[in-house]
Order: structure tokens, then C-alpha cells, then sequence
């Protein structure tokens, strides 16, 4: 009976300290919440400027992709005319849309005058450096020598260097 007696004391010596370790354990410290918010915050001052970086620099490369199918247009106008296309009538020359019809999720139009291909930005998509003027993308087309190479030179006008793709950063 006695050994009994000890066994029912023992079992509730036992129930009572695992009843008062789960409450110890019922929740986080203030301390602990208060590194893990420190921990969250340090990490997003890293990764959201990378992250809008990013989304920058896609969105004006899908100007450039925009424009791809208009540089081959002008190269080979330039390869079967010697010449570039007219300032006023390029459109019309090079047999394409208009300016507008170019437009994407980013950008506003694409337009070509001569040996320059203009890429202008939605401004509410794509934020300028300053902030307010007009975004755009500049591709210029050269002649090497007189070989019939031609080689398109790009840069940003209002974007900043870190967000132009990167065949136009300078080196």
C-alpha cells in the first residue's frame, strides 16, 4: 500500500512539473520577437532595392526587345538602299506601325528616324532618375568603315547606369 501510496505521490510530483514546463514554454519573449522584427527589417533594407532594380531593369529591357524587330528593319533598308531612312517618313519607308502601335506593358512607343531608334517609357511604369522627365532608350546605328558592318550603340536618357541592360553600360 505504501509502495502505492508513493507511486500516486510520484506520478503527481511528475504531472505538476510537466503542467508548469508547458506553461514556461507557452509563447515568445519579447526579446525574442523583438530580434526576429530586427532580423526582417535588415533583410528588407537589403532586398528591396535590389528587388526594384530589378523589376527597373526588366522593364526597359523589354523596350530594347521591342525595338529589336525595328533595327532589323532599318539594317536592312540601309543594306538594299545604301541610305538611311527619311526623318519624316521612316515609318512609311521601313513599312512598319506607327510609333504608338509599339506600345507594352512598360512602354509608350518605338519610333525610328533615320539611323535612331527611340524607346520611350510609360512614366508611371518606369521611374526616371530625376523622377519626372520623360524615360528613354537611345539606339543609334554606325557604319564601320564604310565595310557595311553596322553596329547600334544604345544608352539611357533619364535611367540610371545600373538599370540599362548590359550591352548599354559603359565598360
Amino acid at each position: 500500500m505504501l509502495k502505492m501510496l508513493l507511486n500516486c505521490q510520484l506520478q503527481l510530483v511528475l504531472d505538476h512539473q510537466k503542467k508548469s514546463l508547458r506553461k514556461q514554454e507557452a509563447g515568445f519573449t519579447l526579446m525574442e520577437l523583438l530580434i526576429v522584427l530586427a532580423l526582417v527589417a535588415v533583410i528588407s533594407m537589403i532586398a528591396v532595392p535590389i528587388y526594384r532594380s530589378y523589376m527597373q531593369g526588366a522593364k526597359i529591357t523589354e523596350g530594347l526587345t521591342l525595338a529589336s524587330s525595328i533595327q532589323l528593319d532599318t539594317e536592312v533598308y540601309y543594306t538594299l538602299n545604301g541610305k538611311w531612312p527619311s526623318n519624316d517618313e521612316a515609318h512609311s519607308d521601313l513599312n512598319i506601325a506607327d510609333p504608338e502601335d509599339y506600345a507594352g506593358n512598360s512602354v509608350q512607343a518605338v519610333s525610328v528616324s533615320e539611323n535612331i531608334i527611340t524607346v520611350l517609357y510609360d512614366p508611371k511604369e518606369v521611374v526616371g532618375e530625376s523622377g519626372e522627365d520623360e524615360v528613354k532608350l537611345i539606339l543609334t546605328a554606325d557604319v564601320a568603315n564604310n565595310s557595311g558592318v553596322i553596329r547600334w550603340k544604345c544608352e539611357g536618357e533619364n535611367i540610371p547606369e545600373i538599370d540599362l541592360p548590359k550591352n548599354c553600360q559603359s565598360k
